[in-house]
């Protein structure tokens, strides 16, 4: 009886849980036709499925992927096939056994809800994943009906008369589904009024709620949760509703926070960026200010003030310029703060603006760092600069002292000197001029001090000191007074020099005189010499005497000139000075005078001295001659005869040369006889002298010639010319001597066979010409004859040529060879050419037949 009972009871459970489930899943599938918004709502889950087509639909909706499209028929094999279409869909996603499209079709009950089940936990309860965040790495492991009721374990903990254990008589009070909507959003509902012991008004609250504010479909009614077992998986799938709508607003929230997040994250970034801007500019805005300072070299001309500029700059070092270095640290840290942010938030780093770059900003630190260094180094020159110039300045003080002191006490020697009386003799001019200069030698050497006194000056203005102008003020009146005197001193020093140039050339005056009057005693001397050589003798010494008068004219002139120059400031001397100059030039003049008339004395003499030499040595060689003529024996035979008539040849040669000879030395005695006066002996005499012993030599010599001789060996027997050159002759004398023979006969014979011989050999050259160039003629016309057939053969060749398709490479290569053969065939036409222009140059008379060919060819 239990037994039954208890199938009973569960049967009532079974069929209660079914209601629920198919209220459950046909409200839950309304839910999402009405989210999808097909216009589609369903009032009885079996048999409205039975079709397929409104499966294929909701599978659509809720896994978002084409299905293929329904069959519109109403046969039940229509529905089948929807049906199959649909779990063939569920299949390929998630296992379904013992249900087939004819079950659905069919209209099971059991099957359908399992079939609908399986829907809502793959597509709905199986995306159920809890924060690892929020719920812990534990989360992970659970899976989709543990994530939930975790979940909801989790959100209602902590209010009381919820303890959620399953999905059943744990929500049956409703306290479970008001916690959860509290929990989320407390502004819904007052958890505080509601009462365990009202469950429905409980569930009645929160599902009004829930559709109303939340927009949570109603799956369920109060009095199917209220019931004693409440349907699990009816519950499951309505509160999954609970789960993805506060996961969503729990998203939205994250997503807000995130959102507010990084806003707040490029607030922070916006606020670095513009931050890091605003000490960039600012430092960079600075750092140009203090360069241009720095750079500026404007320096007072002042010491004490340009050492405060130092002391500023040290304070510029040791005070200002560390704050802007710790701006400079500040600006790199909010920097790489800023780029460690954009980093972290997966940014791109930050790019400044154009000349806000640390890259810039280093550049332009460097260069303020150079503007610095540069800057106390100016300093510090510019301070050592005006420490020189101080003291410069109190050194050209010193010694401007130094030398007004000087100049006052050498301007009182000057005027000391000046008003001295002047100096009457050259010794005592000399001694003035001594002392002058002595003083002179004390005074230029100062000159150095004065000038670099003006050295000083002048530094002192290129520096732009700010007491050069009476330094330069001061400098020039030294450097006035120096000059005055030494243009003082120049005068004194010209006048002394002046006068002592007076004093000496009167005593140059004086002694040239004295030197003039003893050349002249010599100059008026009488003797000319016996002998050449004592004439010769005279002659020189007259040279010399030239000479020392020549030489004494040059000074005589110099010495009228300076006179001439002289002033007459110094006094009288100057007129006595100039008029024993003019007594000293008349003195030269006369004594010229003396010197012209006894060289030609001294020339006459020579003259007539070498014609009496020259006489004498003529006379001699007459007798020497004449002597020999008449010992000279003729010969007796040829040879002799031969050797006899040379020496008579060149006897007769002499005689000619000494024809000249004598014919100039009779002349030259008459010269001299009319000429000079009358001498012992007379030149005329001597001369007709000898002329009378040459004229004798002659006749001597022509009575004696061999020539006489030759009547006596007798005539010639033969006489042999051959074509040879002169001197080959073969000549022979007959034994018996010729009465007739005439000696001018053999002289004439030999100048015929000379002129023979030469024409002989004339002809021969000529002969051998014109052979020469009948060969060269022969072997022109040969190479072109060699041409012409090179050119007939190359013209066969060329005709030949026939290219075709199979021979093209033969006949290119043939065609080649035959444009090398041609180029040097060219080479050949070029020296035939070059030939024939130098034979028509050799030969002209063969030029008409040279030309001839020359075209021939050049046709061809």
């Amino acid at each position: 009886m239990d037994s039954a009972y208890e199938t009973s009871h569960i049967r009532k459970l079974q069929v209660q849980h079914m209601r629920m489930q198919e209220k459950t899943f046909t409200n839950w599938i309304n839910n999402v036709f009405q989210h999808g918004r097909v216009g589609i709502k369903l009032q009885n889950l079996y048999t409205e499925l039975a079709d397929g087509s409104h499966l294929l639909r909701l599978l659509e909706l809720i896994s978002g992927e084409a299905l293929p499209p329904p069959s519109r028929g109403r046969l039940r094999a229509h529905f089948l096939e929807n049906s199959s279409h649909a779990l063939a869909f569920l299949r390929a996603k998630v296992p379904i056994p013992l249900i087939g499209p004819e079950n659905i079709v069919d209209g099971d009950q059991t099957l359908i809800l399992g079939l609908i089940w399986v829907i809502i936990l793959r597509f709905q309860i199986s995306h159920i994943s809890l924060d690892r965040e929020e719920f812990g790495a534990s989360a992970a492991l659970l899976s989709a009906k543990e994530a939930l009721l975790v979940w909801c374990q989790r959100k209602t903990a902590g209010y009381p008369n919820v303890d959620i254990t399953d999905f059943s008589r744990s929500w049956s009070d409703g306290l479970g589904f008001g916690a959860l909507i509290h929990a989320h959003r407390p502004d819904l509902l007052d958890y505080c009024s509601l009462r365990p012991e009202h469950p429905l008004h409980n569930l009645d609250l929160a599902f009004r709620v829930a559709e109303q504010e939340l927009g949570i479909a109603q799956l369920l009614d109060p009095e199917d949760v209220a019931a004693p077992q409440p349907d699990e998986r009816s519950i499951m799938t309505y509160v999954s509703l609970y789960y993805h709508h506060f996961s969503r607003l729990h998203q939205e929230q994250t997503v807000q926070r995130r959102l507010a997040k990084i806003l707040s994250q490029l607030q922070e970034t916006e606020e670095l960026r513009t931050q890091y801007e605003q000490l960039v500019a600012d430092l960079l805005c600075w750092i140009a200010e203090k360069q241009v300072q720095l750079e500026a070299r404007d320096f007072p001309d002042s010491l004490a003030t340009t050492r405060q500029l130092l002391v500023a700059f040290a304070c510029f070092r040791t005070q200002e310029k560390p704050l802007r270095l710790q701006q400079r640290g500040a600006t790199e840290a909010l920097l790489f703060r800023l780029q460690t942010a954009l980093r972290a938030q997966n940014r791109k780093p930050f790019l400044p603006h154009e000349g806000l770059g640390p890259a810039e900003l280093s550049q332009r630190w460097a260069g303020l760092e150079r503007a610095e260094a540069s800057r106390s180094q100016a300093l510090l020159q510019r301070i050592l600069q005006l420490e020189r110039l101080e003291a410069l300045v109190r050194r050209f003080q010193r010694k401007a002292a130094l030398r007004e002191s000087f100049l006052t006490d050498t301007e009182c020697m000057l005027g000391q000197a000046a008003a001295a009386a002047p100096p009457a003799s050259l010794a005592t001019v000399e001694a003035a001029a001594q002392k002058l200069g002595m003083l002179e030698a004390s005074i230029l050497p100062q000159e150095g001090r004065f000038q670099a006194l003006a050295e000083i000056a002048d530094v002192l203005q290129q520096e732009q000191h700010h007491g050069w102008a009476d330094v330069a003020c001061r400098q020039l009146e030294i450097t006035g007074r120096w000059e005055r005197l030494l243009e003082r001193l120049r005068g004194q020093k010209k006048q002394m020099a002046d006068l002592q140039a007076v004093l000496s050339l009167l005593q140059e005056v004086e002694n040239a005189s004295n030197q003039l009057k003893e050349l002249q005693v010599l100059a008026s001397s009488t003797a000319w010499g016996q002998q050449l050589a004592e004439t010769v003798q005279l002659l020189q010494k007259q040279d010399l005497l030239e000479a020392q008068v020549s030489a004494h004219g040059a000074h005589v002139r110099h010495l009228a000139l300076q006179t001439a120059e002289l002033d007459s400031s110094p006094g009288t001397s100057v007129e006595v000075l100039q008029a024993k100059a003019q007594a000293l030039a008349q003195l030269h003049w006369s004594l010229v005078s003396l010197v012209k008339a006894r060289r030609a004395l001294l020339e006459q003499s020579v003259q007539q001295a070498e014609f009496l030499h020259n006489c004498g040595e003529e006379e001699a060689w007459l007798r020497e001659r004449q002597q020999l003529v008449q010992e000279e024996a003729v010969g007796r035979d040829l040879s002799q005869i031969r050797a006899g008539l040379r020496k008579h040849k060149a006897l007769e040669a002499e005689l000619r040369h000494h024809q000249a000879v004598c014919a100039d030395l009779v002349r030259r005695g008459c010269d001299l006889s009319a000429c000079g006066p009358p001498t012992r002996p007379d030149p005329r005499e001597r001369a007709e002298a000898l002329q009378g012993a040459w004229q004798r030599l002659r006749v001597v010599s022509a009575l004696s010639s061999p020539k006489e001789g030759l009547r006596h060996l007798g005539t010639w027997s033969e006489v042999s010319c051959h074509s040879a050159p002169p001197g080959t002759q073969k000549m022979a004398l007959s034994a018996e001597p010729d009465a007739n023979f005439d000696p001018n006969t053999i002289l004439q014979t030999q100048d015929c066979l000379s002129q023979d011989y030469e024409g002989l050999q004339a002809l021969a050259k000529h002969h051998r010409a014109r052979l020469e160039g009948t060969v060269a003629l022969c072997g022109f016309h040969g190479f072109c004859g060699e041409l012409w057939s090179w050119l007939e053969n190359q013209t066969a060749l060329l005709r030949t040529l026939q290219p075709q398709a199979h021979n093209l490479e033969v006949t290119q290569l043939t065609y080649e060879n035959f444009l090398t053969a041609l180029a040097v065939g060219r080479g050949c036409w070029a020296e035939v050419s070059s030939n024939a222009e130098q034979l028509k140059q050799r030969y002209p008379e063969d030029t008409p037949q040279i030309q001839q060919q020359q075209e021939e060819l050049s046709r061809r």
